[in-house]
């Protein structure tokens, strides 16, 4: 076969040049008449044979080109520019990761040509032994011999499924193999031979036939190794060197060694000055001349190829080091608190010009269109999104996040990484960080959800490498949108918590919820899309072997078998498919709401619901506090794909407006499928839902909640519920209950019914009552009926109920006076400000005698019905107790030097009010 163009040319020095050899065309050779004798076909087979040889000694000598290319690493002179493999006097080649792949690739086309000689030759082999007549025709009765023919024929096709030549490495990459489909197709010479009496068949026909199949696939073969050939040629050359301004990285100093991979994290301050540094050098020269054949490279286009190949390697090329190791002071401010998994891209391989675009059509390893040069995140997106995570995360310049491209040494990268994946590290670092940094590119888009390594780091949040932390490992999403960095975090920031305990003490402080969907509202959840449906056994990888040994650590496979063949299917899988897309779904539920996207299963929705049912997970939290747009459809849809496995549930819907009273029965009756649920934490204040037939919905779901320990309902402001009765009639089917905490604060209740009755019914240990700001409360008599002496958590806050009447009788009939005898209760809290009908508190301290409370407080505050000397807060049982004895004598109490609490007679500075927020 011969190549529709001229050969391919080597772009080497006169030194390098001597020594590739390029395509020669093939000799002439006469055709193969349909009508030829055996001995015609075995001279072209022969000839075919031969030319193959031919080919396979060409190709040797390309491969030991490319060797000196690879491998043949002079010493650099002293006037030699840094950073590349000195060739010759004059020419300088910088190393680049496609070296070793080049080699790997035309290895792989030596190897496929030589198994395809083989072939021929033994298809030679088998025509010379085949019966023949003068007329070369089979009788009838000759179709056995052809069916023998064609089970001689398949050997060619197991052959081929054994050799090297597989599909190719995703996007195109080199060193993954080849592929060449179809190889042979047989099926023709079986059709044609299906009738079990066909009188005659022409046998030199279907042998050219099967020669064409060869030819044809050899024409591919052919057409790949000249792509092998000119990419060999596309190698960098003339001078590479450094600006100077790069060497000022470094700073002069010499590297600092840092043995574990894993603590070479990279300051936001060194990716700043990095970055910098890059604009600087691209200002003064006009772009960065990196790339072969092509314009200068704009500062903000340079991706991580560039950088490696052009700065990285060279930089450190004398120490042989990580770009960490080159700029950093101290290892101690090098240790990560992030993990950063990214893309880098993929390095495109443009179809060679010399080629017929037909052939290059032909060809299976240029079967797809694929940008001219190296594509991927640009370093500046990459700088300005991890600059993003550090302002909002509350993190200093100071700072460190892990990225393999600065942490590994790239001249050994793969010596680093190692063959267990679970010792790489990646893996190790997971172990130091605080959480994992996703950054999604536009390319793909979202390529790291089809990355081997990239779900792996994923996986390891939501699996128990990840969970069963002191904290679990977070996750947070980034990108870049219409030129603006955008974060999706895994729960709130530190300011944002901080935000949040302030909201829940003031109501009228902002919530730091709030303050995150406002941060995360315009961030593009149709990145996520591909997160919503990712499959990790079909990620791709640059190397087949880290796909394999991923897959079979995720599966759980010893360490001795990380080589096998990985399962196509496992349980292991599934679960982390269906954490990651439940994790996902959650994070963008309520900004996909806010934005108006359409949540369904069509082509053009989210898939938000069906991610998260089958997610698995065990715990969850949803916070629509605010979110105008969230309405009874929008939570009946949270309610139906609530996963059945779910122990522990928070959904918060404070100031949800758009919900009506129905939504509330919806939610009660996706509450009866929850039977594992043990903790369940609602919000529905100011609403306005809560009416007597919504609350009786919810309390019938919660009756069929067997399991339930932890029962956190809010309510503030529901100025339409006047009654608990429909709520309460469902606490003596909770038996399991341990802890709850009602908040009933601003409602229209002039008293609380049964609640004290049914409270008793529970075997309660944690009970916190905020009735704040209920104005119309007239009697506590109901909560008499609690024994809190056997509970070891009691926190009550009823401050600015005005009309509310507590009499000393309360008090006695309040079973306090076990207190002494039961050591159970560790924790009293009562808040009774402003409650002016607070009439006598004497034997609340009277039982309170003895007791070794850890922690105790008692707030008085404006209680005007009481002594003034005892209208303030008292931290100790002691100094309320000295309070009462006193009789007035003072304001506070303190501890004298002998740890006696005495009255302090002056005026002390007037305490602020606590309302019990």
């Amino acid at each position: 076969m011969t190549l529709e163009s001229e050969e391919p040319q080597c772009v080497l020095s006169k030194q390098a040049t001597a020594k590739a050899v390029a395509l020669e065309p093939e000799s002439e050779k006469s055709a193969l008449s349909p009508t030829a004798d055996l001995g015609e076909l075995r001279e072209f087979v022969r000839c075919e044979s031969l030319e193959r040889m031919q080919l396979c000694m060409r190709l040797q000598k390309q491969q030991e080109m490319l060797e000196q290319l690879s491998e043949g690493v002079m010493p650099l002179k002293s006037d030699g520019a840094s950073g590349g493999s000195l060739l010759s006097e004059d020419l300088i080649v910088g190393e680049g990761p496609w070296h070793n792949s080049i080699v790997a690739e035309v290895d792989a086309l030596k190897l496929s040509m030589q198994h395809l000689s083989q072939d021929i030759k033994e298809l030679q082999e088998c025509f010379d032994v085949r019966p023949r007549t003068g007329s070369l025709v089979l009788k009838s009765g000759g179709c056995q011999a052809v069916d023998e023919f064609v089970d001689d024929g398949r050997f060619v096709q197991n052959d081929l499924d054994r050799s090297p030549c597989k599909a190719p490495s995703e996007e195109g990459s080199f060193g993954g193999g080849l592929n060449f489909e179809p190889a042979l197709d047989l099926q023709w010479l079986e059709e044609r031979f299906e009738a079990p009496n066909q009188c005659a068949a022409d046998l030199t026909s279907v042998e050219q036939r099967l020669v064409d199949e060869f030819t044809r696939w050899l024409g591919d073969l052919e057409c790949d190794f000249a792509a092998a050939s000119w990419l060999m040629g596309s190698f960098p050359s003339g001078r590479v060197s450094l600006s100077p301004r790069f060497h000022d990285l470094t700073a002069g100093r010499p590297p600092l060694r840092i043995p574990l991979a894993e603590r070479r994290g990279i300051q936001l301050k060194q990716l700043e000055d990095l970055l910098r540094c890059l604009e600087q050098v691209a200002a003064e020269s006009g772009g960065l001349k990196w790339r072969k054949a092509q314009a200068a490279i704009d500062a903000a286009d340079v991706n991580l190829y560039d950088l490696c190949d052009g700065l990285i390697k060279p930089l450190t090329l004398r120490s042989r080091c990580s770009y960490v190791e080159a700029v950093a002071e101290s290892e101690d401010k090098q240790v990560p608190s992030f993990f950063v998994s990214h893309w880098w891209g993929h390095r495109a391989r443009q179809p060679p010009e010399t080629l017929n675009p037909r052939r290059v059509a032909q060809s299976s390893a240029y079967r797809f269109e694929q940008p001219p040069e190296p594509s991927g995140e640009p370093v500046a997106s990459f700088v300005a999104a991890a600059r993003n995570h550090g302002l909002v995360r509350g993190r200093s310049c100071e700072d460190a996040y892990w990225v393999c491209a600065y942490a590994n040494n790239q001249h050994d990268a793969l010596a680093e990484i190692g063959s267990n994946p679970k010792e790489s590290p990646f893996f190790r670092a997971l172990r130091l960080v605080d959480g994992v940094l996703l950054i999604l590119d536009g390319l793909g888009p979202a390529t790291p959800f089809r990355r081997m390594w990239c779900c792996f780091e994923k996986s390891l949040v939501v699996s128990s490498f990840g969970r069963d932390r002191d904290r679990h490992l977070l996750l947070d999403v980034a990108c870049t949108h219409e030129g603006k960095p955008e974060l999706l975090t895994d729960g709130l920031t530190a300011e944002e918590a901080r935000m949040e305990e302030a909201h829940r003490k003031v109501a009228a402080n902002s919530s730091g919820w709030l303050a995150k969907s406002q941060r995360e509202g315009t961030f593009p959840v149709q990145l996520l899309q591909e997160g919503f449906q990712i499959c990790i056994q079909k990620a791709s990888a640059s190397r087949e072997e880290d796909r394999r040994r991923i897959l079979n650590v995720i599966a759980g496979k010893p360490d001795g078998e990380l080589d096998t063949p990985p399962e196509p299917e496992h349980s292991a899988y599934q679960a982390v498919d269906r954490s990651l897309r439940g994790l996902f779904a959650v994070a963008t539920w309520r900004t996909a709401v806010e934005q108006g996207r359409q949540i369904s299963e069509q082509p053009h929705g989210l898939p938000l619901a069906s991610a998260l049912r089958d997610s698995g997970r065990s715990e969850l939290t949803f916070h629509f506090s605010r979110c105008h747009q969230f309405s009874d459809e929008g939570l009946a849809q949270v309610v139906e794909s609530l996963p059945q496995e779910l122990r522990m549930l928070s959904l918060q819907l404070e100031a949800c407006q758009a919900l009506s009273p129905a939504a509330l029965m919806s939610l009660g009756r996706g509450l009866q499928t929850l039977t594992a649920c043990n903790s369940l934490d609602l919000n529905l204040s100011f609403t306005g839902i809560c009416s007597w037939e919504s609350l009786a919905g919810l309390s019938a779901g919660l009756r069929q909640m067997p399991q339930l320990q932890v029962l956190v309902l809010e309510m503030e402001g529901c100025t339409g519920m006047t009654s608990l009765d429909a709520l309460t009639a469902c606490l003596p089917s909770l038996q399991a209950l341990r802890c709850l905490r009602l908040g009933c604060a601003r409602l229209k209740l002039h008293g609380l019914g049964d609640l004290g009755e049914k409270l008793a019914q529970c075997p309660l240990q944690e009970l916190r009552l905020d009735f704040s700001g209920c104005g119309d409360l007239e009697s506590l008599d109901t909560l008499a009926a609690l024994e809190i002496g056997s509970m070891s958590r009691v926190d009550w806050c009823f401050p600015r109920c005005t009309a509310l009447m507590v009499r000393d009788d309360f008090w006695k009939a309040l079973h306090l006076k076990s207190l002494h005898s039961l050591r159970g209760l560790s924790h009293l809290s009562l808040n009774f400000a402003h409650c002016l009908g607070l009439q006598e508190v004497t034997s609340l301290g009277l039982a309170l005698e003895g007791t070794e409370l850890a922690t105790f407080k008692v707030n008085f505050h404006y209680c005007s019905a009481l002594a003034q000397h005892l209208q303030w807060s008292f931290l100790t049982v002691p100094a309320f107790q000295e309070a009462l004895a006193k009789g007035g004598q003072g304001r506070t109490c303190v501890r004298d030097p002998a740890g006696k609490f005495q009255v302090r007679v002056e005026d002390s500075e007037e305490e602020e009010e606590e309302d019990g927020r």
